[in-house]
């Protein structure tokens, strides 16, 4: 672009051809940044944002006092960090790199690659890493990764999250290499949410749906908590006696810091009136026991089944109950902490209960970074 032509465009504009030109800037610490000059040789501007704004020191903001083509270049800059820190992806563009995973320091600069991976350097700590070091020996990007995980649990089979893989990434994957993505993050996945407490006190809905298996029927008893939608336990049994149905209630109560509810909706099965007695009453507090009969009474678990449902029968049946323990779990996980609910207004049942976690829009890779910390 000729000078005339460039001058003839706003300052946001300027920056933005900046960019493209090949300017590469630096971040000098955590709100300073360099910028080289566009006509003269080995001249770098400083960048500084203050809680009011930027700055820079270049001569055009020295007299305007407002934001020049190099503020402009280093905000485009930062979205673009932003963005692609977002999604997982690093090689992305030239000029964006991530914080060091030792220190944090955003002194860090590109060094090579190796195995078709590309390496940083840290100039405050002087050690190199590779980014997604979670993702570390696997062939697929982050993105390919988290993605397949999400069709997975939207319904989609195996092979036909495969055949999309190959269609608009074109990384050719056998469906069993995507199974293992899923189980192999899942694991620790679970293992972090375990760790986060709900929030609960209003009633629970119970029941136990029953699912077949290529061995035999299963029965898989689940309680919901009413007014934050939290599938608060899940568990496989292959009988429905009345100890089963204390397991269930004992892992529940775990899984709530012991805390009891109001009530406890369920179906007219009776070994639930007498594991309710055992688990829930007390000479101080007693557990209210609604036995509700027919699917309108007690639709809100119900729902839950039906979802549940669907996605097993895409599987075209489990081998067998560790199979189907397996899935339960993974699709508690699901549930609670990725799947929007309409019924909450778009959010998840753990943030209705009261979990914060920090999960951007890619909430798989945002679970994934935090469970290998």
């Amino acid at each position: 672009m000729d000078l005339k032509n460039f001058y003839l465009l706003s300052r946001e504009q300027r920056g933005k051809v900046l960019l493209e030109q090949g300017a590469k800037p630096k971040a000098l610490q955590e709100q300073a940044f360099a910028i080289p000059s566009q006509f003269v040789k080995n001249r770098k501007y400083k960048v500084i944002q203050h809680y009011h704004g930027f700055a820079c020191t270049c001569p055009d903001f020295h007299y305007r006092k407002l934001g020049c083509k190099h503020i402009w270049a280093i905000k485009t800059w930062i979205e673009l960090r932003e963005y692609y820190n977002k999604e997982g992806i690093y090689e992305g563009t030239e000029s964006v790199v991530p914080s060091c995973i030792y220190c944090c320091s955003l002194k860090v600069v590109k060094n090579g690659k190796r195995k078709n991976k590309q390496r940083f350097k840290c100039e405050a700590c002087n050690k190199t890493f590779v980014a997604n070091q979670e993702f570390k020996g696997l062939k697929a990007e982050p993105k390919v990764i988290t993605l397949a995980m999400d069709l997975y649990f939207k319904g989609l089979s195996l092979r036909k999250i495969k055949d999309i893989v190959k269609q608009f990434y074109s990384l050719e994957v056998s469906h069993e290499v995507i199974r293992q993505w899923k189980n192999k993050f899942m694991q620790k996945i679970n293992g972090f949410v375990d760790t986060q407490k709900p929030e609960l006190k209003g009633a629970w809905h119970t029941d136990e749906p029953k699912v077949k298996t290529k061995k035999k029927w299963q029965w898989v008893w689940n309680t919901l908590d009413e007014e934050t939608r939290f599938l608060i336990a899940s568990t496989v049994s292959s009988d429905r006696e009345v100890s089963t149905a204390r397991k269930h209630f004992r892992e529940a109560k775990q899984n709530n810091n012991d805390a009891r509810p109001q009530a406890i909706f369920t179906d007219g099965l009776q070994g639930y009136h007498r594991a309710i007695n055992k688990e829930f009453h007390t000479m101080r507090k007693e557990t209210i026991h609604i036995r509700s009969i027919g699917f309108k009474k007690n639709q809100l678990i119900e729902r839950h089944h039906s979802n549940q449902k669907e996605r097993i029968k895409v599987m075209r049946g489990l081998a067998n109950r560790k199979s189907l323990e397996r899935h339960a779990r993974d699709y508690r996980t699901y549930y609670n902490f990725v799947r929007p609910n309409q019924a909450l207004n778009g959010l998840t049942p753990s943030q209705k209960a009261g979990i914060e976690l920090p999960l951007k829009e890619n909430k798989w890779l945002s679970l994934i970074k935090q469970s290998n910390r």
